[in-house]
């Protein structure tokens, strides 16, 4: 097996391949080797990983360098008693994070999912 996975076995004529595992392509392994076949190399399931929570996700989109700059900027506008520059850059730092939150739900959707 171990020899089949060295080579790029995808790119063998299914014949080829079958016979180097021992299965037939019409009928399959039977039942014993199937369980011998689990025992040795375990059972063929993926597990899915555990995601991070909607409200770490939206947190995490404020976790970057350019955000951290706009946040100084942020409070430097409020020290300086300039309310609608700090608004409007805390609004495009928020509307930046809605959309990242957004961008990166859609991402991990299964696609057969939409």
């Amino acid at each position: 097996m171990t020899e089949l996975l060295k080579k790029h076995w995808h790119h063998f004529p299914e014949a080829e391949v079958t016979e180097f595992l021992d299965v037939h392509a019409d009928t399959g392994l039977d039942q014993a080797e199937t369980e011998k076949r689990r025992e040795k190399f375990g059972s063929n399931i993926l597990t899915l990983k555990k995601g991070k929570g909607p409200v770490l996700r939206f947190l995490l989109q404020f976790h970057q360098a350019l955000v951290y700059i706009l946040l100084v900027a942020i409070g430097v506008k409020i020290y300086l008693g300039d309310w609608v520059a700090a608004g409007v850059i805390f609004g495009v730092v928020l509307l930046n994070a809605i959309i990242g939150f957004v961008q990166e739900g859609k991402a991990w959707r299964p696609a057969f999912l939409g």
